[in-house]
């Protein structure tokens, strides 16, 4: 069926190839690409267990549960069985550590007529670091100058929680012994600009692993094949002003709209992140020619005015 999908995808690019204009340039680009994986990393059950994460539990009132539990339901009658264990598990959750319940509740979970859930949150007032989404494969510090409830105050601690975070992930080995990340960077490290101060404060990129945001009280799932999404994705240049049979490294996706905006003989606006790929174009071409044009922002040009009326 995978080959199939692609022979698919190649007649949809031979007919575009077939049908489009003279002289007509194409590029097909990915926003990322794709890796395969081995095992799922559980960033915030590592960050509980390192003490930067604070977390509460408590019964969900409303619970996936066996297909006698639903036909039940509809006749109006309440199926109170797992409401009760529910709450029984929580309550035991306040007793036993939570890798000691993890253990038990796996090795009785398969004999239970319903899925008995709890649901984790994080306790902001008492956490220092936590991971929001697995696709971000980001940390965020609870900073109080940026977060309401936030517990690091000053710069100088911040500094220290951060590298000692940096530090320890670095350190981490996967189950079968590699490096569990590529690298672990600072924020600074990765993006610039009036809005750093809005980015995740450590950006994780890991080796074959799958990260996960979402609460387990494990730190890495049993050996599965996986596929997740990589920084590393697809471009793809052809047309008459582009160089054949050329490969260009260390392309970044934010080259793609100037590069764009530069073949179509348009202004690259002046604070547009990334560059016009000029390597791609053949060296007769007329867009190679072309001086690339750099056009002053809205605010440039307000503030221009505003100098100018200043010095009248």
């Amino acid at each position: 069926e995978t080959i199939a999908f692609y022979r698919e995808i190649d007649e949809y690019i031979e007919w575009f190839l077939e049908n489009i204009p003279p002289k007509t340039n194409i590029l097909i680009v990915s926003d990322h690409g794709f890796r395969a994986c081995d095992t799922v990393f559980f960033v915030n059950e590592w960050l509980r267990r390192k003490g930067y994460l604070n977390v509460v539990f408590k019964p969900v009132k409303k619970i996936p549960h066996h297909k006698f539990g639903r036909e039940l339901e509809k006749t109006g009658k309440y199926f109170t069985i797992p409401s009760l264990l529910s709450k029984l598990l929580f309550l035991i959750t306040q007793i036993l550590p939570l890798d000691i319940f993890y253990e038990v509740y796996s090795k009785i979970r398969k004999y239970l007529p319903f899925t008995p859930t709890l649901e984790v949150t994080p306790n902001f007032n008492e956490t220092t670091a936590y991971s929001t989404s697995s696709e971000s494969r980001a940390i965020y510090l609870n900073v109080q100058s940026r977060f309401k409830g936030g517990n690091i105050k000053d710069s100088e601690t911040y500094k220290t929680i951060r590298q000692n975070i940096i530090h320890e992930l670095k350190r981490l080995k996967a189950p079968n012994g590699d490096p569990l990340f590529k690298a672990v960077l600072k924020r600074e490290d990765v993006f610039e600009g009036s809005l750093l101060k809005n980015a995740p404060d450590i950006i994780m990129v890991p080796n074959r692993c799958m990260l996960a945001s979402y609460f387990a009280p494990i730190l890495f799932s049993e050996k599965v094949t996986l596929n997740d999404h990589d920084s590393k994705g697809i471009f793809i240049a052809y047309g008459p002003d582009i160089k054949k049979n050329v490969q260009v490294k260390d392309l970044r996706i934010i080259d793609v709209a100037p590069t764009i905006l530069h073949m179509f003989g348009m202004p690259i606006p002046s604070d547009m992140d990334g560059r016009a790929l000029i390597e791609i174009l053949r060296e007769e071409s007329e867009i190679t020619k072309r001086h690339i044009i750099y056009q002053e922002t809205e605010k440039e040009r307000i503030t221009k005015i505003l100098r100018r009326l200043k010095q009248k």
